[in-house]
Parts: C-alpha cells; structure tokens; sequence
C-alpha cells in the first residue's frame, strides 16, 4: 500500500462517495426488500445475478459464452422453478390424514 499522505484528496473523495451513496442506497434497499418480501424468497431472486452477469456480459462487452456456462445458466433457472412449485401433497400424507 502507497503511504497515506500520498494518496491524492481526489481518491479519497471517490472512495467516500462510492461508499456511501451507491453502496449505502444498496444496501438500504436490499434490507427494505428482505423486510417486505422475506429472506428466502430474497435469496432465491440474488441465485440470478450469475444469469444475468453472463448474459450482460455477452451482450455488452462481447463475452464469449460457452455451451457449459449455457447448460450451468439452465440448471439455475431450472433449480429457481422447482423451488417456487407448491409442493403436491402426497400420497403418504393423504393416507396419515385419513388414519387420524
């Protein structure tokens, strides 16, 4: 690390902007989200920053994307699907209920 006095008033102004208006707004609404839709409907909606970094990626900076990272991207949005299913009841519990 450059010594501290050496570090230009201008960086220093970056580093306190960065930290507090972007990052403080980010994370302020990421509590407000967690707060309004629950923690774990939150945390399957952050499983779609990969999906989406691939995909802008390719788009705007001409990434090359590979038939793996296609496949992994499926396997994302398919393991998103099945765990936003409703749950079908089962035969198992259908015939405990009825034993009651």
């Amino acid at each position: 690390l450059p010594p501290m006095e050496t570090i230009p008033a201008k960086a220093w102004i970056s580093l306190l902007f960065l930290g507090l208006l972007p990052t403080g707004a980010a994370t302020i609404l990421r509590y407000q989200l967690i707060r309004t839709i629950g923690a774990s409907y939150f945390a399957l909606g952050m499983t779609l920053i990969p999906v989406f970094g691939v995909i802008l990626g390719a788009l705007i900076l001409s990434e090359s994307v590979l038939l793996t990272t296609w496949v992994a991207l499926a396997l994302i949005v398919a393991g998103l699907y099945f765990a936003q299913r409703s749950p079908k009841p089962s035969k198992i519990g259908d015939q405990a209920k009825n034993k009651v």
